[in-house]
């Protein structure tokens, strides 16, 4: 789930809200993985030190893409079978803005490349949370054996040949190409990258600027958990504070309800009364340390040494 505003976080569906509910929208969303995918959504919230397993609510997400589509020009727009014109498609967990909506598309809004795209996808591919574990990691060919080119020195991708511009290739890229036969000097290809497979590019490059790879060279992708960075609220940073260990299981003030854990060693501002605060983007959330005879996995990592 993305969410793209700071609204109400609660520890249980019916508690009270905690933090700021500005609701002014994010530079960019921030991602969350849903734990439990209700009416409110239960989400886990990391960071180095805490997990909180707290409820938001949905209308502060952003809405997402939850299959491979093509953005189309207008509502009724249909490509054909290969296609002869040049598009993008959006895929899995994509935020998109939606503008508006006609039968069952939806006209959607993102940025890409550090440029933004408008354009119609189905109604029925936009949601509020994806399933991760329908992902493939690379996106299933759309045309009949598309075959894998490099591009050899830096060129364009166009909608058609000598047409509307899409994307700049780079010497390396790589692209699968859904037309062999050159047109006019131009191969038909589908462009995407391993890192980023959820946004993909069709179109139309220069045949002298591809060729087919001897081998295709492997590409390491580093992964980060998105958006859960604790924030050092400073009333909450000063003494009297407490070291917690790992392991040591979070409730609600006001309820034995279990609402996260302590996943490396830290220290949190006490309020007094059993009372902890743990910094977090919508500001501190008050909880109580459960008893230690409660034991279960807590996702604990090693702390650095002394």
């Amino acid at each position: 789930m993305a969410i793209a505003r700071r609204g109400a976080l609660r520890l249980q569906p019916d508690g009270p809200p905690y933090g700021i509910e500005d609701r002014d929208p994010f530079p960019s969303p921030h991602r969350f993985m849903v734990i439990e995918n209700g009416k409110q959504p239960r989400i886990a919230v990391d960071a180095s030190s805490v997990r909180l397993l707290p409820y938001v609510e949905r209308r502060d997400a952003q809405p997402v893409v939850t299959k491979r589509v093509p953005l189309r020009p207008t509502p009724s727009f249909l490509f054909k079978d290969p296609p002869s014109r040049g598009h993008v498609v959006v895929g899995y967990g994509v935020s998109v803005e939606i503008l508006n909506t006609a039968s069952n598309t939806s006209e959607v809004r993102f940025t890409d490349r550090d440029r933004t795209w408008t354009g119609w996808i189905d109604g029925s591919a936009i949601d509020t949370t994806i399933d991760r574990s329908d992902r493939p990691l690379r996106p299933p060919p759309d045309w009949d054996q598309p075959r894998p080119f490099r591009i050899v020195r830096a060129t364009s991708l166009r909608e058609r040949p000598d047409g509307k511009l899409l994307i700049e290739l780079s010497e390396g890229d790589e692209v699968d190409v859904i037309i062999d036969e050159p047109e006019e000097g131009y191969r038909l290809v589908k462009h995407w990258t391993v890192c980023d497979p959820d946004i993909a590019y069709v179109g139309y490059v220069r045949a002298r600027d591809t060729r087919p790879p001897g081998v295709v060279s492997g590409q390491s992708c580093s992964s980060s958990s998105g958006g859960g960075e604790m924030t050092a609220w400073s009333t909450y940073a000063k003494p009297p504070r407490t070291e917690i260990e790992a392991g040591r299981f979070l409730l609600a003030p006001r309820r034995p309800t279990v609402v996260g854990c302590v996943r490396r060693k830290v220290s949190l501002s006490s309020l007094g009364d059993g009372v902890y605060a743990v910094p977090t983007m919508w500001g501190p959330v008050h909880v109580r340390l459960a008893p230690e005879s409660l034991d279960g996995p807590c996702g604990t990592v090693e702390s650095p040494p002394d």
